[in-house]
């Protein structure tokens, strides 16, 4: 009740009804309070994980020398056991016991580091974040918390980047273009997934930033793709980087304006398309404008501003379709 009320407002304020001095009091009326305090207790326990977890790292990194090899490997271990069995404690189905499994599955990591580093096994960097997504693989699967989930995807997406820069491209296997491509089939098989399993009731996917920061990633990479074929920075990117960049965009317009509407994810691929139709355009006049600078670049300038413009002008008359139709 209080969102709609705060909709309300705002299409007051958008009307003229509602002054600018009088505006913010009014937002505080109607505000959700219960959902701002929950909101707030879960972003502080966030930084503070990461605060400790990062604090761990670079005590590492800065005593490295002048602990021994006991030290290192008792702070680590006595640390991981603590976050495991604190988080079964806590109930993995708990905001704390969530927290904890992530502070351990980060340990992990640390201490396969610590152990490359104190026996010099001459592994390459890929091996260490396989080991890493395996080892935890297990806790992902039974832990139902969506921050466990992309921890441990993006352990996943790192192993598959160094995998690729320090096996496939060396050997030939594969080029700068298709890695972008299939590096970024990670994030865009997961998107695919959380929402399948939203639509079948898995709740502890829903939170909507899981949504948000998949269809990032997956679309920079795919527009990252495109557009190094469109401006040539290798001379070999694979040309259906741009049949891929596509038909990702078109679906997920389609997607998140018809199926499943979300007004900021379709803003999100809308920026993607306009920012490419600015490659495209720059790639034409620059080299149309070889010779002329400065006409290249004024040009140039016009042609994002317009884009710009459109893409802020198609966005504000659906928003206010949406607002129109109830939506």
């Amino acid at each position: 009740m209080r969102l709609v009320e705060l909709s309300d407002l705002y299409r007051l304020r958008s009307a003229g009804l509602v002054d600018a001095a009088s505006f913010p009091d009014a937002v505080s009326r109607v505000r959700d309070d219960a959902f701002w305090t929950v909101w707030a207790h879960r972003a502080l326990l966030a930084i503070g994980v990461a605060h400790v977890l990062a604090g761990i790292v670079f005590f590492f990194a800065y005593n490295w020398a002048d602990l021994p090899p006991m030290a290192k490997f008792a702070i680590v271990e006595v640390a991981l056991v603590l976050t495991a069995s604190g988080a079964l404690i806590a109930g993995i189905g708990t905001l704390p016991g969530q927290a904890l499994l992530v502070a351990a599955s980060v340990l992990v990591g640390v201490l396969l580091a610590v152990v490359g580093q104190a026996y010099q096994t001459g592994a390459d960097a890929f091996e260490l974040f396989v080991a890493w997504t395996l080892l935890v693989l297990p806790w992902t699967l039974f832990s139902r918390s969506a921050a466990q989930w992309f921890t441990w995807l993006a352990v996943a997406y790192v192993a598959a980047w160094t995998y690729c820069v320090q096996v496939l491209i060396p050997m030939k296997w594969l080029d700068d273009g298709n890695m972008m491509l299939l590096v970024g089939a990670l994030p865009a098989v997961a998107l695919i997934l959380r929402e399948a399993a939203v639509r079948l009731g898995f709740e502890w996917m829903a939170a909507i930033w899981t949504r948000y920061l998949l269809l990032f990633a997956a679309m920079g990479h795919f527009f990252v793709a495109a557009s190094a074929y469109v401006l040539k920075f290798h001379g070999h990117d694979p040309a259906w980087s741009l049949a891929v960049f596509g038909v990702a965009l078109a679906v997920g317009l389609w997607f998140y304006r018809l199926v499943r509407p979300d007004f900021p994810a379709f803003s999100l691929l809308v920026a993607y398309g306009g920012f490419f139709l600015m490659v495209a355009g720059g790639r034409v006049i620059f080299e149309g404008f070889d010779r002329e600078v400065v006409a290249g670049f004024a040009l140039m300038t016009l042609w994002c501003v317009g884009i710009a413009g459109g893409m802020g002008k198609l966005l504000l008359a659906l928003r206010a379709g949406n607002r129109g139709s109830g939506a």
